[in-house]
């Protein structure tokens, strides 16, 4: 730890598997928690795991990048979510160890091959995680980094949304109309990532 920071607790194992699970962050991407006798470790999809620490309970910290995980609890006092704290953003992921919930059923509009077309390319929505759009036969999808492909429909001209996870895409655009990033709206979170260049 750093000079003059306190040794971070250790908390005993019973307390560590509480924290155990799946926790996700995005469409296709999650981070594991597991507990050994030496700690928590977390894997990002994609990403090698990496140890946490604690700094006090339900609260931990990462030493190989600056960033930090909060747990959250329901009213029966079990672990049901965890906030990754990193690059000024707070990033919300619920668990998802049980079945997650259905998406709702969402009215599909068809859009023009050159609004779709408009929408392909990269975006960068964390360190080390990108989703790409692709058009294939006239159908749209995103691909999570280290992840499979999504069929993605839209609601609206760029309103997109998932039908295996309750996720929104919304395209923003520039002055010019040019797209320019989008925001992932998932579990009441709104997650900004733009564009990258071709």
């Amino acid at each position: 730890s750093a000079a003059g920071a306190p040794p971070a607790p250790r908390l005993p194992a019973a307390a560590l598997a509480q924290y155990a699970g799946r926790y996700q962050l995005a469409p296709g991407f999650t981070l594991t928690v597991s507990a050994d006798a030496d700690g928590l470790l977390a894997q990002a999809t994609g990403q090698a795991p990496a140890p946490l620490f604690a700094r006090k309970a339900d609260e931990f910290f990462y030493k190989v990048v600056d960033a930090s995980v909060t747990f959250a609890r329901g009213a029966d006092g079990k672990v049901n979510a965890l906030t990754l704290h990193q690059d000024g953003r707070a990033m919300p992921a619920p668990r998802v160890d049980a079945a997650a919930p259905a998406a709702p059923q969402r009215a599909e509009v068809a859009l023009a091959d050159d609004l779709m077309r408009q929408y392909v390319g990269s975006y960068a929505m964390g360190p080390g995680f990108n989703l790409d759009i692709t058009l294939d036969a006239g159908q749209l999808h995103a691909q999570a980094t280290g992840q499979g492909r999504n069929r993605l429909f839209a609601s609206a001209k760029d309103e997109l949304f998932l039908k295996v996870v309750d996720a929104r895409l919304r395209i923003k655009r520039g002055g010019d109309g040019a797209v320019t990033g989008l925001v992932l709206l998932q579990n009441g979170a709104e997650m900004p990532g733009a564009r990258l260049a071709d």
